[in-house]
């Protein structure tokens, strides 16, 4: 009766409480960003984020660059969100994650979620626990001031805020861990941003990802462990 018991309910916890794919927190996005929010700079040769991942592994199902003002992407721009892993002994070295570039343009821009827009990767890339990883985003171009030009759409730069931040942060419940104080490079699409700037972690409106934290197997047998015995107890009392 125990192995039977203890076979179903660790499908019920799957299927139930984390999922028909194994996965909790499904749908976090880490760096967030109001609607209608307006950018304030064109910098379009690389701006990143740096963050951990924590003890269990993440996937990437999502990338996204920063929408000026939210009213679409520029007819003459063309924005690149890529995710690299950083060099752990060099902090200026990070390779391209393969797979994980996506391109956002006036005629298909992705979904607007906040002050992001965002598309779904071909296949969802895990990330390691542990693994150092860095999102960066291209093309930002410069508006006119005054007037904004619509065919044209700019980052967002906190350098000048009384706090350095643009936007917040959302580490899925402690799955990853925003580190550094933001990159720039001049090296363009495809080019980890090497230089380090100042601020904060997320100083920047520029690339963001959407995640799922992927439940260590441990967790799995634990939670299976203490349905078992809340059923057991249970049917204990009924036949009272």
């Amino acid at each position: 009766m125990k192995t039977h018991c203890m076979h179903g309910l660790a499908a019920a916890v799957v299927a139930c409480c984390f999922g028909a794919t194994g996965i909790v927190d499904a749908g976090t996005i880490a760096y967030q960003i109001p609607a209608g929010t307006a950018g304030n700079q064109g910098f379009g040769t690389g701006l990143g984020h740096d963050f951990d991942v924590g003890g269990a592994p993440i996937t990437i199902t999502s990338l996204g660059v920063f929408d000026d003002a939210s009213d679409g992407i520029g007819a003459n721009v063309t924005l690149t969100a890529q995710l690299f892993e950083r060099d752990a002994a060099d902090n200026t070295i990070g390779t391209l994650v393969s797979g994980a570039h996506l391109t956002f343009t006036n005629a298909d821009p992705g979904t607007l979620v906040g002050g992001h827009r965002l598309k779904a990767l071909d296949t969802p890339i895990t990330l390691p626990s542990g693994g150092i990883y860095s999102i960066v985003a291209y093309g930002f171009v410069a508006s006119p001031v005054p007037p904004a030009d619509p065919t044209t759409d700019q980052n967002g730069n906190a350098g000048d805020f009384a706090v350095q931040e643009f936007g917040t942060t959302d580490d899925g419940g402690g799955a990853i861990t925003f580190v550094g104080t933001a990159r720039f490079g001049l090296g363009g699409v495809g080019t980890f941003p090497s230089r380090p700037d100042t601020g904060d972690v997320n100083r920047y409106g520029a690339g963001t990802f959407e995640f799922d934290v992927i439940p260590e197997p441990t967790t799995l047998v634990l939670a299976a462990l203490g349905l078992c015995g809340l059923i057991a107890c249970g049917r204990r009392r009924r036949q009272r």
